[in-house]
This record gives structure tokens, C-alpha cells and sequence, in this order.
């Protein structure tokens, strides 16, 4: 590989340059510390001051901050862990249940574990598909719901919906009702109408995208992303807490959870102030309708043509299937289209960060499910075992996530420049160093996977690598302008695609090597982490003072390159 170094260059230069889709340009590793960091669009910049302006005379539990976001995500986060702990355990004796028992030396009932675990994988992999399916649906349409109607309302919806779901999910296994694999499937189902995990990320990333700077951003997604997994360390340890004090009972612990969310609805609804513009909202609402009338109007002109009862039945269903897919519009924000001189490179480069991002999730997160599996059949772990674990990798994740967002970042801007209109060196520093920790943490519980140990090494390696999740969303939104919702509606799209196919295959490995080899399904992520490491070579870095496209033209779908003085450094 070329050692890369720095060239000054005019505009015409760099007209050039950008009318190429390849161009060679040999650079130093280090970009110039002298080069001033950009300045935000003055559009973004002006909704958030006058957002601020508006909510001064609050008190600070009351105006948009990042200690508003951390709080009420906290609650959150409670809610949910304090809810999935005890759920483990509930569904494996409900399942146990309805499985033909034999009578032990202590005249306990036994049923046969690994066919407890078959079953319980079933029905995982099930609701999973499920329940990514509707996140699908209604993720498609939260994200750019939330530019329209702003991001508090979204949580209050959030909230209520997951309330409802968890008390049905909770009721399915419970000894008021016989054991029904299809309506544990259903009721598991019903929280996944919020979009699901990633679309409240995405909120969350929105609503930081409306109050904080842009040089902010990596360091405020970084903290919230610590607090999340502060709370899903703490809370199973809370969980095991409430029920070993109340002699074993699961439901007990179910009960805080239901208590805590019912604290995050009532705080969102009377308490947290909208952090979105009300002329942003307008835009988005205008452009919203505007896009909907001409599909509308389209539809009408095609059927005033239509000559036959035929025709008009065809281009009927035809709409109807556009207002389908409609679902997935979002994802036309990750297309941005060429620049006026015809250069590719931003669009280059946004698709590659969203490939990296969603092998993120696949090496991080998709695993999940079958390892907890893996860890009820290879330690014979119950609840309190899980809900230790779960908060020994809460509170890793907790820590190394915050010390790096706040010591990493600063000490790699110190020998990097710090971009906001680009992918920039710290960035792609960031995702090489969580890749190779990835892989070396995947490694490192394949080598001893019966031992229990390993797996708790793997974690705190893993978790070192996560400090790259809140960098890579930062970078993207960096090509974007005040519509994040619809961006972050895209992300969550991709993102639940993905976990719709990625765990029903693990856990469809899991099943199948469960009896011989059951941590086999963990030499995909492994893989993943090799791909994505390769990847972050071919990202190119902008040196640019304004933004590659006007705020107004990105909302319209319109863009163009403004002219901007800049340099244009390959990676390879």
C-alpha cells in the first residue's frame, strides 16, 4: 500500500479530482493538525440556538440536553433488562411444563433439557422473525414520523406500546394460562410495533442530532450508549437482588419493570420538552405531504388513461404496492446522488459506512441470542447466573465504552483533524482498533468455549471494540443535514433487515450443533470482523470548510456540490 501524503489544491484541482471516481494521490498517514476544523451549516445551527433560547428559562430536568436523554433512557433500559432476566427462565419452565416429565431421586420433576432448548429455540427464532418483520413496517415510517411530529411524542409511543407488550408477553407464561408455544410467539411479538431496539436508537440519535454540536456528537452518542449499558448491567443485578429476596419469585422482578416503564411514559409525556424545531417540523411535515400528493396525483392521471375495467384494476393494485413499499423510502436518504462535477465519493462513501455499520451489528449483537442459550445448556446457567452476566457485560461495555468516548476521542483528535462534513482519520482509526478487538475477543472464547471464563474475556475484549458503534453513526450523519430522523429511519431499517436473517441462522446453527459443537455458530462473527476490517481501507477522506451539499437542497432530495476549498485523500 502507498504511503499517503497531503496536497494543497485549488478549486479547479479539485473539480478535477472530484470528476474521477478513482484518482491516485499519494498522502502521509497523518493528516495536518493545522487545518481548521469545519464549521456547521448555519441553517442546523440556527434551529438548535433558538431551541435553546426558547427552553433557557427551564429547569434542567425540563430543557433537551444529553442529561435529559440519559434519564429517561436509563428508565428505559431498566424497564427492559429488569423484564428479560426473570422471562428467561419463566419461558424455559413454561416450556418444561408441557414436556412429558420423569420423576427424580427426590421425587422432583425432570424433563429432558435439550429438547427444552430445542423448542425454546424454535420460539425464539420465531418471534424473532416476527417481530423483526413488524419492526420492519413500523420502523420504516418512525423515522420520518419523528422529523413531523417531534421525538418526545415518539417515546411516549415507545413506551406505552412496550408497557402493553411486556404484560402480555409476561402473562403468556404464567400459571393463569396453559402452555400455548404460539401465543408466547404472539404475545412476544406485540413490543416489537415501537420499531423495535434499533428504531428507539435512532430516536435517541436524533434527538442528540438537535441539540448537540456536530464535534459533540461521537462523545454524547458514546455516553448514552454507556448509560444503556450501565442500566443493562445493573438492572439484572437488581433483578437477581429482588428475586432471591422474594424466595425465587420471577414475577416479582417483572413487576419493577413494568413500574419503571410506566415512571418513562409519564416523565416523557408531562415533563420532557420537545427538542425539534417547529420549522424543522414544518419542512418535514410540507415535504411530506407534497410527496404524498404527487403520488396521489401520478395515481389519478394513470387511471383517467386506463381505457379498460382491467387497466384500472392493474394500476390500482399497482399503487397499492407503492404505498407498500412506501415503507421503505428512508433508505433512499443513504443514495446521495453524484455532485455537480459528477464525483461519487460521498455516496461512495456513506454506503460503505452503512455496510461497516450493519457488520457491526452482525458481529456484535445477532450472536446474542444463541449465546444465551449456549450459556442455559454448556454452565447450566438459571437466572441469577444470566442476570450476572448480563450486568458483568453491562458494566464493562458501561466503562470502556465512557473512558474511551471521552479519553480516546480527545487524545486521537490531538494527532488527527476532526472533521464535520467528512469521514476523517479518527474515524477510521476508531474502526480498525474495534474490529481487531472483535476478533481477537471471538478467538479468544474459541479456544477454551466450555469454560466460562473465556466467555467472560471475551466480553471485556468485545467491549473495547464497541467504542466504534457511536463513531460510525456520528460519521454518517456528518454528509446529512436537520432531517436525521429520516436517516436514522433508514439505519434502523438496514439494522432490523439484518437482525431478521442473521439470528435465525445462528440460532438455526445452534439448534443444529447444540448436541456436538455448540459454540459453532460463533465463527460467523468472526468472519464478519475479518470483512469489516478490510473494508475501512477503501473510505475516503474530504478535507473540507462547508458542507458537500445545501441543507434545503438535502430535505428537497435535491443536492448539489456547493464550492468548497478542499483536499481529497484516497486510503489505498
Amino acid at each position: 500500500m502507498h504511503e499517503i501524503s497531503e496536497i494543497e489544491m485549488t478549486n479547479s484541482e479539485i473539480d478535477h479530482i472530484l470528476e474521477s471516481e478513482y484518482h491516485d494521490i499519494e498522502s502521509s498517514e497523518n493528516s495536518d493538525p493545522n487545518i481548521a476544523a469545519t464549521t456547521e451549516h448555519p441553517l442546523s445551527k440556527r434551529f438548535r440556538d433558538e431551541i435553546r433560547q426558547q427552553h433557557a428559562h427551564l429547569n434542567i430536568w425540563q430543557r433537551p440536553s444529553l442529561f435529559v436523554i440519559c434519564t429517561i433512557i436509563s428508565l428505559y433500559s431498566l424497564s427492559e433488562m429488569l423484564f428479560i432476566t426473570p422471562m428467561i427462565t419463566l419461558s424455559l419452565n413454561k416450556i418444561c411444563e408441557s414436556l412429558p416429565q420423569d420423576t427424580g431421586i427426590n421425587e422432583s420433576t425432570l424433563c429432558d433439557m435439550s429438547h427444552v432448548q430445542t423448542i425454546t429455540s424454535f420460539i425464539t427464532c420465531v418471534k424473532m422473525v416476527l417481530s423483526n418483520l413488524i419492526s420492519l413496517v413500523v420502523a420504516g415510517k418512525i423515522g420520518p414520523l419523528s422529523d413531523r411530529i417531534g421525538r418526545s411524542k415518539i417515546f411516549v409511543y415507545m413506551g406505552s406500546v412496550t408497557l402493553i407488550g411486556n404484560a402480555m408477553s409476561a402473562f403468556s407464561v404464567s400459571s393463569y394460562v396453559d402452555t400455548h408455544i404460539y401465543f408466547i410467539i404472539f404475545a412476544g411479538s406485540i413490543t416489537s410495533f415501537t420499531g423495535g431496539t434499533f428504531a428507539l436508537i435512532a430516536n435517541i440519535n436524533s434527538y442528540i442530532t438537535d441539540v448537540i454540536e456536530p464535534s459533540d456528537r461521537t462523545v454524547s452518542m458514546g455516553t448514552v450508549g454507556s448509560i444503556m449499558h450501565a442500566m443493562a448491567g445493573l438492572a439484572p443485578l437488581l433483578s437477581s437482588f429482588i428475586i432471591k429476596v422474594n424466595n425465587g419469585n420471577d414475577m416479582v422482578s417483572i413487576y419493577c419493570s413494568f413500574l419503571s416503564i410506566s415512571l418513562f411514559i409519564l416523565i416523557c409525556t408531562f415533563f420532557v420538552r420537545e427538542s425539534r424545531h417547529p420549522e424543522a417540523m414544518e419542512m418535514s411535515e410540507a415535504s411530506h405531504k407534497k410527496r404524498q400528493e404527487s403520488m396521489v396525483s401520478l395515481h389519478s392521471i394513470r387511471l383517467s388513461v386506463s381505457n379498460t375495467f382491467i387497466h384500472k384494476i392493474k394500476q390500482y393494485i399497482h399503487f397499492r404496492i407503492i404505498k407498500i413499499l412506501d415503507i421503505f423510502s428512508p433508505l433512499k436518504e443513504l443514495w446521495l446522488p453524484p455532485t455537480r462535477q459528477g464525483s461519487l465519493i460521498p455516496r461512495y462513501n456513506v454506503l460503505l459506512l452503512v455496510t461497516l455499520d450493519s457488520i457491526i451489528i452482525f458481529a456484535t449483537v445477532a450472536h446474542m441470542p444463541a449465546l444465551i442459550l449456549f450459556t442455559t445448556y454448556e454452565y447450566n446457567w438459571k437466572s441469577i447466573e444470566i442476570g450476572y452476566f448480563i450486568s458483568f457485560s453491562g458494566i464493562s461495555n458501561a466503562i470502556i465504552l465512557g473512558i474511551f468516548s471521552w479519553c480516546g476521542t480527545r487524545w486521537l483528535q490531538k494527532k488527527h483533524t476532526k472533521l464535520n462534513y467528512s469521514v476523517d482519520r479518527i474515524d477510521i482509526k476508531i474502526f480498525q482498533f474495534g474490529f481487531i478487538c472483535i476478533f481477537i475477543a471471538t478467538i479468544a472464547f474459541l479456544i477454551n468455549p466450555s469454560n466460562y471464563k473465556s466467555l467472560l474475556l471475551y466480553v471485556v475484549i468485545k467491549c473495547v471494540g464497541g467504542c466504534m458503534d457511536p463513531s460510525l453513526q456520528s460519521s454518517i450523519t456528518k454528509y446529512y443535514g436537520t432531517n436525521t430522523g429520516q436517516l436514522f429511519g433508514a439505519l434502523a431499517l438496514l439494522h432490523i433487515i439484518g437482525m431478521l436473517i442473521s439470528p435465525a441462522i445462528m440460532l438455526g446453527i445452534y439448534g443444529i450443533t447444540v448436541s456436538y459443537k455448540p459454540e459453532t455458530f460463533m465463527y460467523l462473527p468472526l468472519i464478519a470482523c475479518i470483512i469489516g476490517f478490510v473494508l475501512t481501507y477503501f473510505l475516503r477522506v474530504v478535507y473540507i470548510e462547508e458542507p458537500l451539499f445545501e441543507e434545503t437542497q438535502i430535505n428537497e432530495g435535491a443536492l448539489s456540490l456547493t464550492k468548497i476549498d478542499s483536499q481529497v485523500e484516497p486510503l489505498i
